[in-house]
């Protein structure tokens, strides 16, 4: 039997908790017992320090078998959902997603913000200068992708100024987590879907430090291309930009995509209604 995440507890037993006739008496004898955990932290963010229910929450929660490194991620996700002006609702759905990354890839590796702007569907953080050149388009779902089957798609990092970006992402991710997730964005041409891609140097470097384990990786959609023979390559295809492309993730999904020149599979963990 799997163990419940602290978000699962919080939710479902300190309700029931907190209504029996004794939890107020408890509540004031474990308040100087218990220490600041990472469930106590987790308890203010969800229902404020003034609340005076935090110790009595700390308490029940610290007898519970948790991560307390998980917890932690868990509490730094959920304040940076609150910091994207989200309603309640989507906030919840956030973090029941937060959770079900966490069944897949250890969410330590990862930012805050990274994990609250996956699970909630929004556009990259902007920043001046960031591991790649992120897209500002809201994502439409989040799939997850082995480091190796990305980089077998794409171009290989052979060149002198891909090894001086990977001397530079490698301490950038141990010091600060990833910071932005690596992208597929899904463009139409007139005989297929064809992926562009965003995150080979982020990939290469998740490889090295942790393996060739399962990375949350962002699908955006992109363009509707037209394909005509190039005026200043003979024998080769231009492509005509004609508009965004409308398609509903379903509808997306549900094709074929070709990436790196041969189809694949896009299982998505979440996607956009």
């Amino acid at each position: 039997m799997a163990t419940p995440s602290p978000l699962q507890i919080i939710r479902e037993e300190l309700p029931r908790f907190l209504d029996e006739p004794h939890a107020a008496e408890f509540k004031e004898v474990i308040s100087s017992l218990v220490p600041t955990t990472p469930q106590d932290v987790a308890l203010s963010a969800l229902f404020g320090p003034a609340r005076p229910l935090r110790a009595a929450g700390a308490a029940f929660l610290a007898a519970q078998p948790t991560d307390a490194e998980g917890a932690g991620a868990l509490t730094a996700i959920l304040k940076a959902l609150k910091k994207l002006n989200l309603d309640p609702q989507d906030v919840d759905r956030a973090m029941e997603r937060a959770e079900l990354l966490a069944e897949h890839t250890p969410l330590e590796r990862y930012s805050p913000s990274l994990v609250a702007r996956s699970t909630s569907l929004q556009p990259a953080a902007q920043r001046g200068f960031s591991e790649g050149l992120v897209p500002t388009r809201a994502p439409f779902a989040t799939t997850l992708m082995r480091p190796s089957e990305f980089l077998e798609r794409t171009p290989p990092l052979s060149t002198a100024h891909d090894q001086r970006i990977l001397e530079g992402l490698r301490p950038s991710i141990q010091k600060d987590k990833l910071r932005d997730a690596p992208v597929l964005w899904i463009d139409e041409y007139p005989d297929s879907l064809e992926a562009g891609y965003e995150g080979r140097h982020r990939m290469r470097t998740l490889l090295d430090l942790y393996g060739d384990e399962p990375v949350p990786i962002n699908l955006i959609q992109g363009d509707r291309y037209d394909l005509k023979p190039s005026q200043w390559y003979p024998g080769e295809m231009e492509r005509i930009y004609q508009d965004r492309l409308s398609s509903s993730p379903l509808e997306l999904l549900r094709r074929e995509i070709q990436f790196g020149g041969r189809p694949v599979e896009l299982s998505p963990l979440w996607m956009r209604d």
